[in-house]
């Protein structure tokens, strides 16, 4: 009787690891985006998904959603996905199943204001087998505005050219001029 309590015990344990291994993460990116840009829907750890129901929410007040794609470790799959005002219901399916890390979505938002978007993800996830599939989802800070590098390009190139202009004419019409 000892042997077949431990051996129901030991099977129970094995199934519980077997399941945790099956675990995966799904990850809001954080991003900064200036007029428009991509926020990324990142997997890793996953063992052939083969689909997955995910929602994801946003400050539509500062973020408008333009469409979405699928991420890079997707090559024969499918995303459909509904908006809401700042709620977004989506729906991926890859009959080929993902089991490597990356991007599987690509959000395509545009900034309509300023600020941080505190954007949650949620997810429930399906394998190849069509069998429930343990998903941890983190959310991300999308933040909108500030300045591009290439702002900053430009205005160090106008200040660079305010300091030679002022060196110039100072040249030019200095005190030795004068003699």
């Amino acid at each position: 009787m000892k042997k077949i309590t431990i051996s129901i015990l030991a099977a129970f344990v094995l199934l519980a690891v077997g399941q945790t291994a099956l675990a995966f993460e799904l990850k809001l990116e954080d991003t900064t985006i200036a007029g428009s840009g991509i926020v990324s829907v990142t997997v890793k750890g996953a063992q052939n998904l083969g689909a997955a129901d995910l929602k994801a929410t946003y400050d539509n007040k500062i973020l408008k959603l333009e469409g979405i794609d699928l991420g890079s470790v997707s090559k024969n799959g499918m995303v459909e996905f509904k908006d809401d005002n700042g709620t977004v219901s989506i729906s991926f399916v890859d009959p080929d199943g993902i089991s490597k890390d990356g991007q599987l979505l690509a959000l395509k938002f545009s900034g309509i204001g300023e600020g941080v978007s505190d954007s949650t993800l949620t997810a429930s996830a399906y394998g190849t087998d069509l069998k429930d599939m343990q998903v941890e989802a983190e959310g991300g800070k999308i933040t909108v505005g500030g300045s591009s590098l290439i702002t900053w390009i430009v205005i160090g190139g106008v200040i660079l050219a305010g300091i030679l202009f002022f060196f110039m004419k100072k040249k030019k019409g200095g005190p030795e001029a004068k003699a």
